[in-house]
């Protein structure tokens, strides 16, 4: 592909990404002068394959560790209907009885841990 195939948008990307690479990698431009756009696209590929595979691996993580949050969740004790009935009425009591979310709050916490612990 040649430069002057390239459409007015595209000329302007390679423009514009060359202009956010060259200061930390001036070598780019006298590979552009040498060998073209492709030579340049192929080493900006080949400087930057760290940071992708970083970032893929980090991404890969992310999605394991979800994953695995979904699932202890799907099978903790509170996802049990019998706990999560027990639960979901003493939470109730205790916000009718405090009026306030953040006493009920306090009351249901213990009573979490220690159903589950019991369970």
């Amino acid at each position: 592909m040649n430069w002057n195939e390239l459409s007015k948008t595209q000329q302007w990307l390679f423009i514009l990404l060359m202009a956010a690479v060259v200061p930390f990698a001036p070598e780019f431009i006298f590979l552009a002068d040498l060998g073209g756009i492709e030579l340049v696209f192929g080493f900006l590929f080949l400087y930057y394959k760290p940071y992708f595979t970083w970032f893929i691996n980090k991404v890969t993580w992310l999605k394991k560790q979800l994953n695995f949050i979904g699932i202890t969740f799907q099978q903790s004790a509170l996802m049990q209907p019998k706990i999560f009935l027990t639960q979901g009425a003493f939470y109730t009591v205790a916000l009718l009885l405090t009026s306030s979310v953040l006493f009920a709050s306090i009351f249901w916490l213990p009573a979490m841990l220690i159903n589950t612990t019991l369970t």
